[in-house]
């Protein structure tokens, strides 16, 4: 199901831990998509924030479908921004 989404970007998963991905596949993730207002990267970052709000903030391992990779996310997107 992912290679159906993402072929037709040259990027592959064989579900044995391999992976090859495109530059023009990360640029998909900073581009805002027709009729939206923000970036896939966004709209993952406050959909993560609001489904770890929505457990009140208590341990992402206790929370179905909750983790906290969103701050780290942010953490890179500050740090590249601020050297371009």
């Amino acid at each position: 199901k992912i290679n159906s989404y993402i072929q037709e970007e040259k990027a592959k998963y064989d579900l044995r831990g391999k992976k090859t991905i495109s530059t023009k596949f990360f640029g998909l993730l900073d581009e805002i998509p027709a009729g939206k207002s923000e970036s896939r990267v966004e709209t993952a970052i406050k959909r993560a924030k609001r489904i770890h709000y929505s457990w009140n903030n208590e341990a992402p391992s206790g929370c179905e479908s909750c983790t906290t990779v969103y701050e780290l996310v942010e953490v890179i997107l500050n740090e590249r921004d601020e050297n371009f």
